[in-house]
């Protein structure tokens, strides 16, 4: 018998390829990268962030809440140690109020979206960070 949760996911991953490939824009793929996320397991705040290793800075290329503004950049130095792997394209965990307040300047601002924990997992392109 087939397991149809599985056939759901790979239909949907296989539609996200598709697009990837033939979206007139990276905000489609994003979107539905975000549809797919909150499906599977839901998040308050969901952004895409692309490394620019030259500046040593991440750039915000999609977001679900427009008060975290699209082209928006942030420094690595700006950040705590704790995040010291994101140049290597490592994933961060803040899995507590506490970790996220240790990890983020503007925690309050994160707290106040109902976010009590951070997940960053880096998608490399072509073998870049």
């Amino acid at each position: 018998m087939p397991d149809t949760d599985r056939d759901l996911k790979s239909k949907d991953i296989a539609r996200l390829l598709a697009l990837q490939a033939e979206a007139p824009d990276s905000v489609t793929v994003f979107t539905e990268a975000a549809r797919l996320v909150a499906e599977t397991c839901g998040y308050r705040l969901l952004t895409v962030l692309l490394y620019r290793e030259a500046d040593a800075e991440v750039e915000r290329l999609y977001s679900s809440d427009p008060a975290y503004v699209v082209g928006g950049r942030k420094r690595l130095s700006d950040f705590p140690s704790n995040h010291a792997g994101m140049a290597q394209g490592e994933v961060f965990l803040a899995a507590t109020k506490a970790e996220v307040a240790a990890a983020f300047t503007d925690h309050e601002r994160i707290f106040a979206l109902g976010i009590s924990a951070i997940l960053n997992a880096p998608i490399r392109h072509a073998g870049q960070r």
